[in-house]
């Protein structure tokens, strides 16, 4: 996935997990030249693999269970090389699960989620005609949603978008959604959060069970009421 070249050498890099089998040794041998590295990891550990959730049926993405498992053993390889691995979640949970799975010499963090003054003041005012957004992985509970909200609301949900169009329709909307995956899916999204606050949106989320740091700043509701809610907050 990355290309790793010799203006990496001497620095600290950040990079996203996703990594081809042979990474590893490429980290290795960089490291040794002076590279440092720092991993951002997204994804849920859950046992000896990532994000195996049996009740996400019709999910696509997590069906492929071969895929996530050899994607976390990757991970796992390319963790010894690590300065520190930055969690996108900080839910004590995964926290600890991911210390689990990678060498004691490197520290798990949660990602740091700040305000960026830079990306506000990046946004481009533009007239509000969406409703209700929701950009991320459909699932049928998901979709449920949408489909529930779409006879009283200008509803637009999509998965794949380019980071442009992305901004277009966050700033255009007048409501960013932020759902559950699954009815009994515990963890909220902080990178979604993050982002989208960043963008200067109003957030509106369905409630976890799990907390996450930037809570206070999202208009929260359980499944029940999520239209109510929606409703208020358009208002």
């Amino acid at each position: 996935m990355y290309e790793f070249d010799s203006s990496l050498v001497g620095r600290c890099n950040v990079i996203v997990e996703s990594f081809e089998e042979n990474d590893w040794a490429i980290m290795r041998n960089m490291k040794a030249q002076g590279s440092e590295w720092i991993i951002l990891a997204t994804e849920y550990v859950t046992g000896d693999t990532f994000n195996h959730f049996p009740e996400l049926v019709g999910a696509q993405q997590y069906e492929d269970r071969a895929h996530w498992k050899e994607r976390f053993e990757r991970f796992v390889q390319c963790a010894e090389y690590c300065r520190a691995i930055w969690l996108a979640m900080d839910t004590p949970e995964q926290l600890e699960a991911y210390r689990a799975i990678v060498p004691p010499h490197v520290p798990v963090l949660p990602l740091p989620v700040p305000f960026c003054p830079k990306l506000y003041d990046a946004v481009k005012p533009m007239a509000k005609d969406i409703d209700v957004l929701f950009t991320g992985t459909t699932t049928p509970h998901r979709m449920a949603i949408l489909s529930a909200l779409t006879p009283h609301a200008r509803v637009f949900g999509t998965r794949y978008m380019p980071e442009y169009l992305r901004r277009e329709f966050v700033a255009r909307s007048f409501i960013n959604l932020s759902l559950r995956q699954s009815p009994g899916w515990p963890y909220p999204s902080l990178l979604r959060f993050w982002y989208l606050l960043n963008q200067g949106a109003l957030v509106v989320g369905e409630r976890c069970p799990v907390p996450c740091g930037l809570d206070p700043y999202v208009v929260q509701a359980d499944t029940s009421v999520l239209p109510t809610e929606i409703g208020r907050a358009h208002v």
